[in-house]
């Protein structure tokens, strides 16, 4: 007869497992963030792995090696060739501000003064900076200050992205390839904790993680290139790093908008109106309606829940967790939604 263990023996083990927790979330808490990133592209590339496994004839291995080499080729490439060209473009418009201070600006345009708000002020410090060329040193002083320390700052950023990404990715390779057996356990132990319905909510949470990474990246990166194609057509300088900058911007609603609006503006103010023309309806054609019309219907497949919850799961998410709670959110939202569903439907059934 086994002796079944003691109150001292239930708390000490009670206390060695928490201290077991406490220790693997310490190991992990730096990682968090890279972690979060593998689980969200082994859940989003898992039916890429699988027909590729069929492909491979049952070689997970080399099925999530292909997976991972078609990962890196995807996110870790275009980081390192924006952190070049952000270099490249910041050492552009510093030389090109230092030349201005020698030169001294051209009078305002006329047309400046009929701006709302800003444009009479800005239109006589502008005055100002034509007249004094001391007055007109002081004002670019701060923007160049500003322009190294982002340009430091941002390559700081991009170093610890690609760092980040790299051990994503290859947590992914080995998630990818023992992802059958994870599963199983995974599914195991939540059927302890809540049942039968344990792989009916994996499933929803799966889903949730494959619409939202397929609804929110994939809109991001249509419109990141579409914006740069049209910056590129339209001679916008730096139109690799403005694409990179409205992929980055796409994540939130109407986001690309703070990346064309100003170039738009920008090829007016220097005559070029045929050009901001078109940039003007590239942008409030195709990029909005990407945003409007491509989004929504990427994230459909993969949430079976109205999209004004999507919506609230997105942007509460972001504000509650940062950039993963845009998909933390609608992740948390999609297994609600499922289970209030189940229990609606349990007491339909007792009704009826």
């Amino acid at each position: 007869m086994t002796k079944r263990p003691g109150r001292l023996e239930s708390t000490v083990s009670l206390a060695l497992l928490t201290l077991l927790a406490v220790g693997c979330v310490l190991v992990l808490r730096p990682l968090a963030s890279a972690v979060i990133v593998a689980a969200l592209l082994t859940v989003s590339l898992a039916p890429l792995q699988e027909r590729l496994v069929g492909r491979f004839k049952g070689r997970r291995a080399a099925a999530a090696g292909t997976v991972i080499g078609l990962c890196v080729l995807a996110a870790i490439v275009p980081l390192m060739l924006v952190g070049a060209t952000l270099s490249d473009n910041a050492a552009r418009i510093i030389a090109a501000t230092e030349a201005t201070l020698q030169r001294g600006l051209p009078p305002a345009p006329a047309w400046l003064q009929q701006v709302p708000l800003f444009g009479p002020s800005l239109f006589e410090r502008w005055a100002l900076d034509v007249a004094d060329p001391a007055h007109l040193k002081a004002d670019i002083a701060p923007v160049l200050a500003w322009l190294r320390t982002a340009t430091l700052h941002g390559g700081g950023l991009l170093l610890s992205g690609v760092l980040q990404m790299t051990v994503a990715i290859l947590l992914a390779f080995f998630l990818l390839r023992d992802g059958a057996m994870l599963s199983r356990r995974l599914e195991t132990g939540l059927g302890r904790l809540i049942g039968s319905h344990a792989s009916e909510l994996l499933g929803v949470a799966a889903g949730a993680m494959r619409g939202v990474v397929y609804g929110l990246v994939g809109t991001a990166a249509a419109q990141g290139a579409a914006a740069a194609f049209a910056f590129v057509v339209t001679g916008v300088p730096g139109a690799v790093l403005l694409g990179f900058l409205t992929f980055v911007a796409a994540f939130i609603p109407l986001g690309a908008m703070l990346v064309w609006v100003p170039a738009a503006i920008w090829l007016f103010s220097i005559g070029a109106k045929g050009k901001a023309l078109f940039l003007a309806l590239w942008g409030g054609i195709v990029l909005l309606g990407m945003d409007k019309l491509l989004k929504p219907v990427l994230m459909s497949r993969g949430i079976a829940m109205p999209l004004a919850l999507v919506i609230v799961g997105v942007l509460g998410g972001a504000l509650a967790f940062g950039f993963l709670g845009l998909f933390v959110g609608p992740t948390l939202f999609a297994v609600a939604w499922a289970i209030a569903s189940q229990w609606t439907a349990i007491d339909e059934a007792m009704g009826a």
